[in-house]
């Protein structure tokens, strides 16, 4: 319930940004942002609206100023969450394009490359990331655990999911993964 609340007050600041200064390509960027994460927690009376919401914020983010990475890591998740993996991938691709020294954009991109059946790719993509900020939140570990799982190594997925634990004893999340593998 916080969690909403939060978002609910993220997301006026945003409108009262965009209000404020229309030409101004990030807060467009993360109120999409906060309309993809009401599609994605179920927040949303209308979910099919949300994605479509954030998908025209993205491109107006992209209208105003083509150079950020934020609105094509949007698209790509809007488009991994619609399972259109290409576009999903294509969307990633340039984001790390434009910076390619940005830890998220690379991380996202590795875990749109591990719903696309790609585990061998995201494993490389996640170890740069990392290297990239190496104090990384550790839902790295999570992304980093799962492409070992699908890979086959299931010792790298163990080690990567207990370093997440270690790391974050109050999430669920790690279990899950060392449930399944």
């Amino acid at each position: 319930k916080a969690a909403k609340t939060d978002k609910d007050q993220a997301r006026r600041l945003f409108e009262k940004a965009v209000a404020l200064d229309p030409g101004f390509a990030d807060a467009c960027c993360y109120l999409g942002y906060a309309h993809q994460e009401d599609w994605y927690f179920g927040w949303s009376e209308n979910a099919a609206k949300s994605l479509d919401q954030a998908t025209e914020l993205a491109q107006k983010a992209i209208a105003l100023d083509d150079s950020s990475p934020c609105p094509y890591m949007l698209l790509e998740t809007i488009h991994l969450w619609r399972r259109d993996y290409d576009k999903a991938i294509a969307y990633g691709e340039k984001a790390v394009a434009l910076e390619p020294n940005h830890a998220d954009a690379t991380l996202q991109l590795a875990r749109t490359l591990t719903y696309a059946g790609r585990p061998e790719e995201t494993i490389e993509l996640t170890k740069k990331a990392m290297r990239l900020s190496p104090y990384y939140p550790d839902w790295y570990l999570g992304v980093l655990g799962t492409a070992y799982r699908l890979a086959g190594d299931f010792d790298e997925a163990i080690a990567a999911y207990d370093k997440r634990r270690e790391r974050n004893p109050h999430s669920t999340m790690p279990y899950l993964g060392l449930a399944l593998v």
